[in-house]
């Protein structure tokens, strides 16, 4: 992370790192170039030495950044999430946020997979230092799950497992597209647009895969 006191401009510092993200995306942390990710952020190099020292420093802000934009998406809808009238409603409320967000941050995504790739210690050594409650989220999509589950509106299951599945089904909507692309194609004859209705399209396919395996069936 930075080491001096003296804050970095909102606006350079929002650049320079969109720009690392680009360059760890693409290179690893191994293979990026500092003088790359100045010249995409088009900031002098010592600069970014300047406010980051190392490459490894500036890694961690850029990861760190991917989990603020996450949890900021998630912030800003608590509310709507947190007074859902039912599950559906609810799992449709994170769908949303979340598709949402990955479409406004195409980087994101890649970012994760590739910290994974390399061990995922900066992604888990990150999430350790965030505060997570049950007041607030993700604890009010566990309670949230936990109550339908008491209510019996839905059947018994791990709330994590669930979380996992729609995170997990969400993020397969971006990560498939390089080759499912091609495939369709293949099979269809057609080029298959990655827009809004196909973003409906599967916010509406994910929704009715959760709700509608974990319904009773007076509920569906």
């Amino acid at each position: 992370m930075k080491t001096v006191d003296k804050p970095i401009d909102a606006s350079t510092e929002k650049r320079i790192l969109a720009a690392a993200r680009d360059e760890f995306v693409a290179k690893g942390q191994a293979g990026a170039r500092i003088q790359e990710i100045a010249l995409r952020a088009n900031v002098n190099k010592a600069l970014i030495h300047y406010y980051f020292r190392t490459k490894s420093n500036l890694y961690e802000a850029a990861i760190h950044d991917v989990v603020q934009i996450i949890w900021t998406s998630f912030f800003s809808q608590e509310q709507r999430i947190r007074s859902a009238k039912d599950f559906r409603s609810l799992v449709e409320g994170i769908v949303v946020v979340y598709i949402g967000m990955l479409r406004e941050n195409p980087t994101v995504i890649r970012m994760m997979l590739r910290d994974l790739a390399d061990g995922g210690k900066a992604l888990a050594h990150i999430l350790e230092e965030i505060p997570i409650s049950n007041e607030h989220f993700p604890g009010i999509i566990f309670t949230a799950i936990s109550k339908a589950i008491a209510e019996k509106k839905i059947l018994p299951c791990d709330p994590t497992h669930v979380i996992i599945n729609i995170v997990g089904m969400c993020a397969a909507s971006f990560i498939v597209q390089p080759f499912l692309g091609v495939v369709h194609k293949k099979m269809n004859g057609n080029t298959l647009e990655f827009d809004e209705s196909f973003y409906q399209i599967r916010i509406r396919h994910i929704v009715d895969m959760i709700t509608d395996g974990l319904l009773f069936k007076e509920h569906v």
